[in-house]
């Protein structure tokens, strides 16, 4: 016991990668990017790819207008997220168990850093699509509307409250028969897998592929261990360096109920021209998405000003909104 050192760091390392690897959920929902690991700086440049455009009619020998994949460039400082266990050599001798026990409970607090910054990416996802109630084809919309070649790589993410309602669905039951796969995942939907998470909001539930998310690893954990000679305390630090951030709004859809609405975004048309076919609507968790603009009503442009008594319907609530026309000159 003179040094304090109970454990080879290389021993500690690798206890804490291991319970990371089991216990991080989410590191299967995202791409891992080592491609930072032995180049200089601390601030990464990373493109978060978006789709603009929307589905149209159109007549006989017409095409559509095409819509369009752009990016917007961020900067990501790169964070170095640390687990401590501080313990003296009069705990050690007294109860063997009990550094092992505080080197098995750092990753916990690795794991949480991890999931919240995740969750928190998830939260930015730009587009989705709404509806009244959870049901099999309110999923199956999300998936079309995403329109990717290869869904094998979809996951289903959701709350409680989604879980409650997938399993009362009648297509979900025909298809599953209620099965529970293993543990935090319920079954598939669509043929796509269903984790479930009490992070996600209620009313909302999120339709995505690795590749939305990315963790870019500066530095996987590391660990380092001090011992004071006075007060025989010692200190096991775990360490890692990491960027979590959303990197492709494609590969990504919210789904939205009425009730996870706070609020829709004002609407600025100019003079004769058509209303807007999507709109932002901004959710209690004060995230915003994009979904298709459905009005309450029939409503003229032909007059500068605010349109009075307007309301759009989302998830099957009605909102009102602020629409004013400008003269576009």
């Amino acid at each position: 016991m003179a040094t304090g050192t109970i454990y080879n760091n290389v021993v500690i390392s690798d206890r804490i990668n291991n319970a990371l690897n089991t216990m991080l959920e989410t590191r299967t929902l995202m791409t891992i990017d080592d491609s930072l690991q032995g180049s200089d700086g601390m601030t990464q440049k990373i493109k978060k790819y978006t789709y603009t455009g929307s589905a149209q009619e159109v007549e006989k020998g017409r095409t559509a207008d095409a819509g369009s994949v752009g990016y917007v460039d961020a900067d990501y400082t790169v964070k170095r997220v640390q687990a401590k266990f501080v313990y003296n050599d009069d705990d050690a001798m007294q109860d063997s168990k009990f550094v092992e026990a505080g080197i098995d409970g750092m990753p916990k607090s690795m794991v949480n850093y991890a999931n919240n910054k995740f969750f928190s990416e998830l939260a930015k996802f730009g587009y989705g699509v709404d509806g009244s109630a959870f049901n099999y084809d309110l999923i199956v919309d999300a998936i079309a509307d995403m329109d990717v070649e290869d869904e094998n790589g979809l996951f289903i993410l959701g709350g409680n409250d989604f879980k409650k309602a997938i399993r009362k669905d009648d297509d979900f039951k025909s298809a599953n028969q209620g099965e529970i796969l293993f543990t935090g995942q319920i079954g598939n939907v669509a043929g796509k897998p269903v984790i479930i998470s009490k992070l996600v909001p209620a009313g909302v539930v999120y339709v995505f592929t690795k590749e939305a998310i990315t963790c870019f690893l500066k530095k996987d954990t590391f660990v380092e261990q001090a011992h004071n000679i006075e007060t025989k305390d010692n200190t096991i630090t775990g360490d890692n360096y990491m960027i979590i951030a959303l990197t492709d709004d494609t590969k990504a859809r919210k789904v939205v109920l009425g009730s996870a609405v706070d609020s829709i975004s004002d609407i600025e048309v100019e003079k004769d021209a058509d209303l807007p076919e999507e709109i932002e609507i901004v959710l209690k968790d004060e995230s915003k998405v994009i979904v298709p603009a459905v009005y309450k009503g029939t409503y003229s442009t032909a007059s500068v000003g605010v349109i009075e008594n307007t309301k759009v319907t989302v998830g099957g609530k009605d909102f009102d909104i602020k629409i004013t026309v400008v003269s576009g000159e």
